[in-house]
């Protein structure tokens, strides 16, 4: 009996240590998973911000590249606005000798124009005076002509008049 006491005592320590140890494992299992659960938590929460930093540093180079992009457009539109510039200089200048080489020529045509005019009214006034001159030459040899056809006629009458005289002092005398 006393045995058989004992051996209830005994069986009831073992189920008691069994049901410790059961429980005891049963806390290392769950540390075990709570361990395990901790670790994926980290894994992801790293994995998690590698992503964050590969995301960030990828807008980073997007911004860089868009930055860059705008900042080749700017140098490319003012390279254009230059270039514009220079070829409107360029045409302006070219316009603004053309027009001086136009009035140079019309200046040139205006003066020789003057020349002509100036030239045709000398040897007008030229031809003028000539014939002038020719006129009082003419007038000039007529008005001598008639003078000496004047004395010739007066050296007549007067001839006359002494051979009236002549007579009249003969016919006197031999009166």
């Amino acid at each position: 009996k006393q045995a058989q006491a004992l051996e209830a005592e005994a069986r009831r320590k073992a189920e008691a240590a069994q049901q410790q140890a059961d429980a005891l494992k049963r806390k290392l299992e769950e540390a075990k998973r709570q361990a395990e659960d901790q670790a994926a938590i980290k894994k992801q929460e790293k994995i998690a911000a590698r992503q964050e930093e590969l995301k960030r540093r990828r807008e980073q180079e997007a911004e860089a590249l868009r930055q860059k992009r705008e900042a080749q457009m700017e140098a490319e539109r003012q390279r254009k606005d230059w270039i514009a510039a220079q070829q409107k200089a360029e045409a302006d200048a070219a316009k603004r000798e053309r027009e001086a080489a136009a009035a140079a020529a019309r200046e040139k045509k205006e003066a020789a124009k003057r020349e002509r005019e100036a030239a045709a009214e000398a040897a007008k006034r030229e031809q003028e005076a000539a014939a002038e001159a020719a006129r009082e030459k003419k007038a000039a040899i007529a008005a001598e002509r008639q003078a000496t056809k004047e004395r010739e006629e007066r050296k007549a009458e007067m001839a006359k008049q002494e051979r009236k005289r002549n007579a009249d002092a003969a016919a006197e005398l031999q009166a």
